[in-house]
């Protein structure tokens, strides 16, 4: 049986057991290149193979996993700066579950300056 998440969005909790698959995906995806979900697990195995680089990717997933938080909640910290309809375009994206858009966020998140990144946001919206 797989661990499940709690994600909880506004308004309520919601059980959601590739959370966290998915969001290694992304991460891993950034770093290395598109890696299909049923093969990260062995291509993390043959690369976290020492002390060293398993703190590494610790270290990596923790500060990524932030980033992530926060592209899936518009309520996050990371968001405080922003302008409130910075904070909408995040929920409405949210709302109608677009994914596809996550890999090209992160990677600008922490990229791009506030101003490209919002810019960004809106026009994934329109």
């Amino acid at each position: 049986m797989r661990p499940t998440s709690t994600v909880e969005p506004p308004g309520g909790t919601v059980r959601d057991n590739t959370i966290g698959r998915k969001s290694c995906s992304t991460i891993d995806s950034l770093n290395r290149g598109y890696t299909r979900s049923r093969d990260l697990l062995d291509k993390i195995k043959k690369e976290v193979n020492s002390e060293v680089t398993a703190l590494s990717w610790a270290s990596l997933l923790e500060s990524r996993s932030n980033d992530y938080a926060a592209i899936l909640t518009p309520s996050h910290d990371a968001w405080s700066t922003y302008h409130q309809e910075v904070r909408a375009d995040l929920d409405t994206l949210r709302y109608l579950g677009i994914s596809q858009i996550r890999p090209l966020l992160m990677s600008a998140f922490g990229k791009f300056s506030d101003k490209e990144l919002a810019r960004l946001i809106k026009n994934e919206v329109n």
